[in-house]
């Protein structure tokens, strides 16, 4: 299985950090505001193993933690 065909299961959320693979973490407090989280999108989309599932669970996991809507104007 390539690594970029890893989806639901390969994303986690420990407390503090958003781990990807296994080996990519992001500290859920360098996501903060929406305007932090999408340039983490950005950043996350120049990787070539990063898929719209990853991202999904990123926003997910960082809305849920941080309280924010993606609905309301930045």
């Amino acid at each position: 299985m390539k690594i970029n065909e890893k989806c639901a299961d390969s994303v986690s959320f420990d407390g503090e950090n958003i781990t990807i693979n296994e080996y990519y973490h992001i500290a859920i407090s360098r996501i903060s505001t929406k305007e932090k989280l999408l340039a983490w999108i950005d950043h996350l989309l120049e990787k070539n193993w990063i898929t719209t599932d990853h991202l999904q669970q990123v926003i997910e996991i960082s809305t849920k933690y941080h309280g924010y809507n993606l609905h309301e104007d930045i």
